[in-house]
């Protein structure tokens, strides 16, 4: 690269110089202010955090006490109602699978008295005495 004339670089110096802006007045207590607005915006931070943590620790105890219940539930109960429950269960689909297969089973003979009718054919009309 071509290095500008030192003469442009003396030019600049120069403006920089004659316009440089003057500091501000320094206050004695401008440090201390500084450092509580520093204080004052790390709270928040610190709440957050405080509640995030809170808020995962609860997460974890209400976890683990749903699975240490869930345990204690199942093993409260008896095997037998589980056996139990298999035999309806059992008896349950044998009997409907019987009757869909073999059709309706009716111990009252007279409870199905619509049925015969039904077997017997068509209905004749009445014929009248004219």
């Amino acid at each position: 690269m071509s290095q500008p004339p030192p003469q442009n670089e003396d030019r600049l110096a120069d403006f920089l110089r004659r316009y440089q802006p003057e500091p501000p007045p320094a206050t004695p207590e401008f440090e201390e202010q500084l450092m509580r607005q520093i204080g004052l915006a790390e709270t928040p931070n610190r709440r957050l955090r405080s509640f995030r943590l809170l808020g995962t620790a609860g997460a974890i105890a209400t976890g683990a006490l749903l699975i240490w219940g869930g345990l204690r539930w199942m093993a409260s109960r008896p095997a037998a109602s589980v056996a139990e429950a298999e035999v309806e269960l059992e008896t349950f689909v044998f009997e409907t699978w019987t009757g869909a297969t073999t059709g309706p089973v009716v111990a009252d003979p007279a409870a199905s008295s619509w049925l015969k009718a039904t077997d017997a054919g068509p209905i004749q009309p009445a014929q009248s005495s004219e």
